[in-house]
């Protein structure tokens, strides 16, 4: 078993691992589905996979998910999502068993303001995951009732509509800052390529190289587009946007990890 034929996308959620899953997913020699979190078994949805223990192994979840159908390919990876309020120890724990596996990471971090508006947003639609795709098998591995094929938000949005607690966002801010700080620290110990969301679309074939240490063109089964379901800017939805900007900057001029894109060691 190569571990270098496997690789993890590791991210908060609302920051477009579900468009670079399926993107990845769409070559012919490649797997990635379903998504690993470190929760209580109760919670878990169809699509989860139970990060279960100190001695859990991403690579031999990945490959028991890869079999069958989907034995045939070489590359094979999945997702990790991490929650701002989640418990550092879970995330820790999960990050130790990517050090152990030595897995290929791919870290995406979001602005800060985009990050929090877009969770604002699925709290108020209900929609957390949108696909640019209708192939069954996508829809298969994602959140069931609450995936939802390409689905344009300007109807369900106005300028103004969050009222945000200036407490809240330092609160939401310093999390993001400091789960993303502990995955983007995995990078001394594994193959680690950072990808900034806002770029995710045109970086799809960097991160396949990175995967496949090739640059040899491959076969797409079907493409994935990342369209813009927001089609307004995310700050003019918080009406009180004046006084929320100097939180969001001064986080953002903090978050060092996020100035270089691609392989960092």
């Amino acid at each position: 078993m190569d571990n270098m034929n496997y690789f993890l996308i590791a991210s908060l959620r609302r920051c477009g691992s579900t468009f670079l899953q399926a993107a990845l997913d769409s070559y012919e020699d490649m797997f990635c589905q379903y998504e690993h979190v470190k929760r209580d078994k109760k919670f878990l949805r169809v699509s989860h996979v139970a990060i279960d223990g100190a001695a859990f192994s991403f690579i031999k979840s990945i490959e028991k998910l890869a079999e069958g159908s989907y034995a045939g390919r070489q590359f094979k990876g999945s997702k990790v999502t991490f929650n701002d309020y989640e418990a550092i120890g879970n995330i820790e724990e999960a990050l130790d068993c990517v050090v152990r596996d030595r897995i290929k990471l791919i870290h995406i971090t979001r602005p800060l303001h985009e990050q929090f508006v877009s969770v604002q947003v699925a709290r108020a639609t209900g929609v957390w995951n949108i696909v640019n795709s209708k192939d069954d098998k996508v829809m298969e591995y994602l959140h069931g009732e609450q995936a939802q094929w390409h689905v344009d938000m300007t109807d369900k949005l106005r300028p103004g509509m969050f009222t945000v607690n200036i407490e809240e966002i330092e609160s939401f801010c310093q999390k993001i800052d400091t789960v993303d700080r502990l995955i983007s620290a995995v990078k001394k110990a594994v193959p680690y390529y950072h990808a900034k969301c806002e770029y995710l679309a045109e970086r799809v074939g960097d991160i396949v190289h990175f995967i496949t240490g090739s640059n040899t063109p491959r076969n797409v089964i079907k493409q994935q587009n990342m369209g813009r379901n927001i089609k307004t800017e995310h700050k003019s939805l918080i009406s009180n946007w004046s006084e929320a900007a100097h939180i969001f900057d001064k986080w953002e001029k903090s978050r060092d990890y996020r100035r270089l894109e691609g392989v960092l060691t």
